[in-house]
């Protein structure tokens, strides 16, 4: 009997088999490890006789798979039925909507959430998905998202994390629902709620911002805090009023009486310079007395022809 071929593509997310796992493997091993998922969850419904992979294509940490499983089967296998089956590689870290079965995937409904996380410090590490913190990190984050929603909603079907980024660390996850996802303002309330009065999420180590949670567009408003403002703050901030206030004036009024002084000063020396142009020069005359008048007359010779 020739074995029914039936074409698997999916995209396996390294915080599943990368650096973080249970023990370090080569990538010959990764390979041999993604294709016994497969064949492991395929023969709860069907005998198996091996996957072949055909193409892998990196992502970053991630893998993509692309293979073929050989099923030995009377009758023909049903692609749905092989696609609800492998969904439950999604406990082994499996991107649910890069899976395909013959060319066809299952309709899923998407919502990204983000918040940060406190107690925990950025580095450059996070920016590289192959990186142990990436991995380890991300696994306890997709672990906890997964931990809330599945008690919530049963078409939750898992968290896939997109990126961490800075300050202190912002975690930014896609949560995956099967057909059409619940409202984003009822899934923000379900993580709120998941935050005790300690800042902690619920079953983490996660120190979190309750008020940083965001899902699709939908963010919660943070309260306002009233802020008691010292009462010596208001003096220095009346002092410096008073104090802008008054120091103009204060120089206004010292330009204005040292300008009068200057014009009086000026109008002063311009009233002697007047005075002095117009003022005569008293020259002292002799005085002519009888004694004078004598001599002058003795001097005159006059002369009379008869």
């Amino acid at each position: 009997m020739e074995p029914e071929k039936m074409l698997i593509e999916f995209t396996a997310l390294s915080i599943g088999f990368g650096p973080c796992s249970d023990k370090p493997m080569s990538y010959q091993e990764c390979l041999q490890r993604l294709s016994s998922w497969v064949v492991e969850t395929l023969e709860e419904r069907y005998l198996v006789q091996e996957f072949n992979i055909e193409r892998v294509l990196r992502i970053q940490g991630d893998v993509n798979i692309q293979g073929t499983a050989l099923l030995n089967t009377y009758v023909h296998a049903d692609d749905a039925e092989a696609l609800q089956l492998l969904n439950n590689l999604v406990n082994n870290s499996v991107d649910l909507r890069s899976l395909k079965v013959n060319g066809s995937g299952m309709n899923f409904g998407v919502l990204p959430v983000s918040f940060i996380i406190t107690n925990q410090e950025y580095n450059t590490t996070l920016r590289d998905s192959r990186s142990v913190y990436f991995c380890s990190l991300g696994k306890a984050v997709t672990q906890a998202l997964q931990t809330i929603l599945k008690q919530k909603y049963s078409h939750f079907m898992q968290a896939v994390i997109s990126q961490f980024g800075s300050g202190s660390v912002i975690s930014t996850s896609d949560l995956v629902f099967l057909n059409t996802p619940p409202a984003s303002d009822e899934v923000l309330d379900v993580f709120f709620n998941s935050v005790d009065s300690k800042g902690f999420l619920a079953g983490t180590d996660f120190k979190v911002d309750a008020y940083s949670f965001t899902v699709g567009a939908t963010r919660l408003d943070r309260p306002y805090e009233h802020i008691h403002f010292p009462g010596f703050g208001i003096a220095i901030i009346l002092l410096c009023g008073l104090a802008i206030l008054f120091v103009p004036v204060l120089a206004f009024l010292c330009w204005k009486y040292r300008f009068c002084a200057a014009c009086q000063k000026s109008c002063t020396f311009e009233a002697w310079d007047v005075e002095c142009e117009n003022a005569s020069v008293h020259l002292p005359l002799s005085e002519v007395n009888q004694e004078s008048y004598r001599l002058h007359e003795v001097d005159v010779n006059y002369s009379f022809e008869p």
